[in-house]
């Protein structure tokens, strides 16, 4: 089981208790997991709230619906390219696409026409393509990251209509149930908190209004807990191939588009963003409705996933606050690394090993945790290594890396002896002056 040191679990319950009363909230719930294991929790407010209390968590809906989209692609009822209109018929912007919907990429406005969606009942599915115009989609904002709530409502109809269930009990059969996240539902359910606006001047706490969202509902109507948002989260990091393959988790987890190409600290993916913190890459999603605010975020390579909710919204809190929690459990864990052991190579590996050239660059060809790996004997660290899987006799394959996808095939005399590598079609051999190299 993990546990976190005394002095990471008082930070964690200390920042948590600044943020409540800093940011005026009337009640604040959230957990940390590792690895699929709940490892700590925090709750405050007036009433208190219990482990099962709901939450609207906005935009953390997304991710939902994403996989439902993509469920679909992988059953082969859809794909990413296929422009919106050939699975909604006749709808005015239909020439925009799946996978650029799912990356906020597609110059789509934020915002249904009309009165503001999150306050107000929604509308049918009908009277929502019936408002939309090409004039909805800016030239502009086409390719670039441009967040648009109207777009992943557009593809749950698109769940909808090639399910031919209604949107909340297609995500109910194929998501919910099957992660077992019983505490994530579309209409609340008690015990759930109430959304509360906190009036600046007075103090005084004023509720807010929790409509069904209708047509809207794929882009912000769930309601769950920091525990079902760990599971969920859990599941990002170690997916359940029943659900959605690894290989397409990934994908999603792939930054679609940068939105800051300088500094390259938040992105989107498919149906999830992406923040950078030095070098700690986190996916996950905030979300906000009127009186709520929700954050997730999932550092996949440790497993160490944080969510809170809260009831009241209070502007820069959601993504940040997530992020501060991964970072410090991250940091706690990291002393938890285990210690390194000496392995021997592969004997088969092992005349393969060695300094290789390629243009006159010298390349490192190693084991490392039982993998081949090639890297530029310059980068020490081995960051940009690739590492080598066996595809068959003197074949690999790239399983990450530089050369991801690639083969190396190792090329022997007529006597048999080692000649030179290929590796994704460029020649490496033992002679830097060799005139293949270069």
């Amino acid at each position: 089981m993990t546990r976190l040191t005394d002095a990471t679990t008082r930070a964690f319950h200390r920042h948590l208790a600044d943020a409540q009363r800093d940011a005026r909230l009337p009640s604040l719930s959230a957990a940390v997991w590792q690895r699929g294991e709940e490892v700590a929790v925090h709750r405050a407010g007036d009433p208190e709230p219990g482990p099962a209390t709901q939450y609207r968590i906005g935009s953390i809906t997304k991710p939902f619906n994403a996989i439902l989209v993509l469920q679909l692609r992988d059953e082969g009822r859809l794909c990413l390219d296929d422009p919106l209109d050939d699975h909604l018929p006749g709808t005015p912007v239909g020439d925009v696409t799946i996978g650029d919907l799912l990356a906020h990429r597609s110059g789509l406005r934020r915002e249904p026409p009309g009165e503001f969606w999150e306050a107000t009942p929604g509308s049918s599915s009908g009277a929502l393509v019936a408002g939309l115009g090409k004039e909805d989609v800016s030239p502009r904002a086409r390719g670039v990251g441009h967040y648009s709530n109207l777009g992943f409502a557009l593809l749950g109809l698109v769940v909808a209509r090639l399910r031919d269930l209604p949107w909340a009990e297609a995500l109910d059969r194929h998501v919910l149930r099957p992660l077992e996240l019983r505490d994530t539902t579309y209409l609340p359910r008690e015990p759930h908190a109430r959304g509360l606006r906190v009036d600046p001047l007075t103090q005084a706490a004023i509720p807010e209004p929790a409509p069904d969202t209708g047509a809207m509902a794929p882009a912000g109507q769930l309601w769950s807990t920091p525990g079902d948002l760990g599971r969920f989260g859990s599941f990002l990091a170690d997916p359940v191939a029943e659900v959605l393959a690894p290989a397409t988790v990934e994908e999603m987890c792939r930054p679609s588009v940068v939105l800051d190409p300088d500094g390259w600290t938040a992105a989107h993916g498919l149906g999830l963003q992406l923040f950078r913190r030095g070098e700690l890459v986190t996916v996950g999603h905030g979300g906000s409705m009127p009186g709520f605010l929700a954050g997730l975020a999932v550092h996949r390579a440790s497993g160490v996933v944080a969510s809170f909710c809260t009831n009241a919204w209070q502007p820069g809190l959601r993504a940040p606050l997530s992020l501060d929690l991964v970072d410090l459990v991250v940091g706690d864990l990291a002393g938890d690394a285990a210690p390194w052991a000496a392995q021997a190579a592969p004997a088969e590996l092992r005349e393969l090993l060695g300094v290789w050239w390629w243009r006159g660059i010298q390349h490192l060809l190693h084991v490392r945790d039982g993998a081949l790996h090639l890297r530029r004997a310059a980068d020490t660290r081995g960051a940009g290594a690739t590492r080598w899987e066996p595809e068959g006799p003197d074949r690999f394959v790239g399983v990450s890396g530089p050369d991801l996808g690639e083969r190396l095939e190792v090329v022997r005399t007529p006597a048999g002896e080692v000649a030179h590598l290929v590796a994704g079609g460029w020649r490496y051999t033992r002679d830097p002056d060799d005139p293949a190299t270069v």
